[in-house]
């Protein structure tokens, strides 16, 4: 029997070591599929987990807006009741005002007094009725200054006499401020307001915004809505087109 040639054994060669890289290639592709396979298997999972989770974010969603539905009608109740219970309040100390007014002679103001200031020139000023005149310590400032115009308006106070009036009634840092304020300067009312609000009101804004935004309810439903009716009011106080 004639030995295969040379010829012949490279080509049995070449074929087996072409059978051994398919074989290979095979394998290797074998492991792509089952590679791909548990990755689409992973997405599949997260893809679900999402949904899920998309559904539960939904439903808070719809939990939360049914809330602050709930919750803003509650508000609004709230504040018309309050405004009824200020209303009678008001009425109530007006009528009770009214009537010691018609009753007791202490509560009526004497003639108006003429100050001579020199030759021809006086200022006539109303004194004081027998009310206790706003105090200001330097909190809430703008709220202060509005009282101050009310009992000037209401009682007729002369405005030459305002800034006197109303320094006779600060109180502690306020007091000191305004010492050191009036040996450097006299000014008039519209001047001293504006001072007063640049010391003690430049921050309230923002403080009343943060105060607001970072609001919580952390006890009963009626100690939320107070909290969250003075963080409103403290807001509006200073933007009143803030609805």
């Amino acid at each position: 029997m004639a030995k295969p040639s040379v010829q012949t054994h490279f080509v049995l060669d070449a074929m087996a070591a072409e059978r051994v890289k398919v074989a290979e290639n095979w394998e290797r592709a074998l492991d792509s599929l089952e590679n791909m396979n548990q990755r689409l298997g992973k997405f599949a999972k997260v893809q679900r987990q999402l949904v899920e989770q998309s559904e539960v974010a939904a439903q808070a969603a719809k939990q939360a807006a049914k809330e602050r539905s709930v919750l803003s009608r509650q508000v609004e109740e709230s504040g018309q009741l309050l405004a009824r219970v200020q209303l009678e309040s008001m009425a109530a100390e007006t009528e009770k005002s009214r009537r010691s007014g018609s009753t007791s002679p202490s509560s009526r103001s004497s003639p108006p007094v003429q100050v001579r200031k020199g030759p021809q020139k006086g200022v006539q000023i109303n004194p004081l009725p027998e009310m206790s005149f706003p105090k200001f310590d330097g909190a809430n400032p703008r709220v202060w200054l509005d009282k101050c115009l009310d009992y000037f308006h209401i009682f007729k106070v002369s405005e030459a006499m305002w800034v006197q009036v109303a320094s006779l009634h600060l109180e502690g840092i306020a007091a000191r401020w305004f010492h050191v304020h009036r040996l450097k300067q006299r000014t008039g009312w519209n001047h001293f307001t504006r001072d007063v609000l640049n010391k003690f009101g430049a921050d309230e804004y923002p403080k009343a915004m943060r105060r607001l935004m970072g609001l919580r309810q952390t006890g009963s439903l009626d100690e939320f809505v107070r909290a969250f009716e003075e963080a409103r009011y403290m807001v509006s106080l200073h933007n009143p087109k803030m609805n």
